[in-house]
């Protein structure tokens, strides 16, 4: 616009001086003046609000590219997808040592796994912390896991609360696949279930369809 009003400004100024004179201004030639009155009229167009409203709305190829593009990109994720394992929103999960079978909840939600864990107790074992602590099978039998501490983190609980847990590595059985991951310990007896299969074991893997249930077998 700055642009725009100086040359409005320069063009009134020869345009005077046109009038007043038959020939051109002082120190312009009359093929300068017909530049500048050709300009003057470019800057004219390209600032109508029609122009400026033109600018700003992407075009036809524009929109057709990023549909292209989404296309795409759908076809990458079916394509891995094919390759992955399907599972059910419950499915049977257990520990290798003890040999315990929880019928786990699967939370896509969930950063990482959790188990039921009471009567934790923090050990120091050769100068490294270790924690003792009890779990329940499904028939309510007592099992005791002695495992090396990986971390503790501050979770958000079902109550909204955060709360300190410890947090361990451990082999489970799922399925055919016997994965080492994460899981947090939790007191999940007040739960329905005691194991929640979190996201560091279904990533890259598995792909959780909803309507379905134990799709990996194991007991009804």
């Amino acid at each position: 616009m700055l642009y725009f009003r100086c040359l409005l400004i320069v063009f009134a100024f020869f345009i005077t001086g046109c009038q007043t004179s038959p020939k051109p201004a002082e120190g312009f030639t009359a093929a300068q003046i017909e530049q500048l009155k050709t300009e003057i009229k470019k800057a004219v167009r390209e600032s109508s609000p029609y122009q400026q409203r033109d600018a700003v709305t992407p075009s036809k190829s524009s929109t057709a590219s990023k549909e292209k593009t989404k296309k795409q990109k759908q076809k990458i994720v079916k394509k891995e997808a094919l390759k992955k394992l399907v599972i059910g929103r419950v499915e049977w999960i257990g520990t290798l040592s003890p040999k315990i079978e929880f019928r786990a909840r699967i939370d896509t939600g969930a950063q990482s796994c959790s188990m039921h864990a009471e009567n934790v107790i923090e050990k120091q074992i050769d100068g490294e912390r270790y924690v003792e602590f009890t779990t329940l099978d499904e028939e309510g039998k007592a099992f005791t896991f002695l495992k090396k501490v990986v971390k503790t983190s501050m979770v958000k609980g079902t109550s909204g609360v955060a709360e300190k847990r410890y947090v361990v590595k451990m082999q489970l059985s799922f399925g055919k696949q016997q994965p080492v991951v994460n899981v947090n310990l939790n007191d999940r007896r007040n739960l329905k279930h005691r194991f929640l299969v979190g996201r560091n074991l279904l990533l890259r893997d598995y792909i959780v369809d909803v309507t379905q249930s134990r799709l990996l077998g194991g007991k009804e």
